[in-house]
């Protein structure tokens, strides 16, 4: 919310991520990938640095 969210360009040798969330008139989902660490890693199990890669959303028809 405090930084715009820029596409990155997929790698296709690293994971991919998919965050997803409906409800009951529309569907959204961002797919993510890990990105480059901007800090020294000093822990081991520190959590990866996700950036988008793509976005979805759409809104439900009244059938649907």
């Amino acid at each position: 919310m405090c930084a715009a969210l820029v596409l990155s360009q997929p790698n296709f040798e690293k994971k991919f991520y998919l965050q997803v969330d409906a409800l009951g008139f529309g569907v959204g989902a961002i797919l993510l990938q890990e990105g480059e660490h901007t800090t020294p890693t000093l822990l081991k199990r520190q959590k990866p640095i996700l950036h988008p890669v793509a976005y979805y959303s759409a809104t439900f028809t009244p059938t649907e």
